[in-house]
């Protein structure tokens, strides 16, 4: 994402070497049931609610709200933070409208308001008039902030199952083989499950 959308472009490796295989490769992100590439619009989002993660919600939601001092150390619209991704996961989810997104992350109307402006004008967002009424505004993702559902989708498994030790209310499904969505990624090349001690990486593009 980085490379694509990013402006760190110099900074990062030029390319990447699965040693098993010995070649070049590019990351895809696959379902573990069929290892078929999966984007976003390949699965079907349910929720089932875990009552332990909407008990802790409730106690911790106050001390979550962000305040405005926050989002101007973070440098609004420059780059991609904590609070872009919870923005960008709840419009993926289907949080479309300012009320939503308000209630879902606790953020204060005002820092929120901030929020979307810098992350319209950065290319994460999309604003448009609803259809159904012009008074409000309809918030959609961009092809830079879709492009961040690999990450945001690893990075949930791996809280869901090493940090919290409880299972997600998102219940994705993969459309094409029809099994629940666990995700995985793999080398482009020879299309097996990628480790981090199997991957290096050179400043020389193959």
């Amino acid at each position: 994402w980085e490379k694509r959308w990013g402006n760190r472009v110099t900074a990062l490796p030029a390319q990447l070497w699965h040693k098993p295989c010995g070649h070049a490769f590019v990351p895809v992100l696959a379902c573990t049931a069929c290892f078929e590439k999966t984007t976003l619009n390949d699965l079907r989002l349910t929720l089932k609610v875990v009552p332990e993660l909407l008990d802790d919600a409730l106690a911790h939601g106050r001390n979550a709200r962000v305040a405005a001092n926050d989002t101007q150390r973070m440098g609004l619209g420059l780059r991609v933070d904590r609070w872009s991704l919870l923005i960008v996961a709840a419009v993926m989810l289907g949080c479309h409208y300012f009320d939503q997104l308000s209630l879902v992350l606790d953020i204060a109307s005002s820092v929120l308001a901030r929020r979307l402006s810098g992350m319209v004008s950065a290319g994460l967002l999309l604003a448009q008039s609803d259809l159904a009424d012009a008074r409000r505004i309809v918030y959609r993702l961009t092809p830079t902030s879709r492009d961040l559902f690999a990450y945001l989708v690893c990075f949930s498994t791996w809280a869901g199952r090493d940090h919290l030790r409880l299972p997600s209310s998102i219940l994705p499904v993969h459309k094409a083989c029809g099994h629940r969505f666990v995700p995985q990624v793999l080398c482009s090349v020879c299309r097996t499950p990628l480790r981090p001690h199997d991957v290096s990486y050179s400043q020389l593009a193959a």
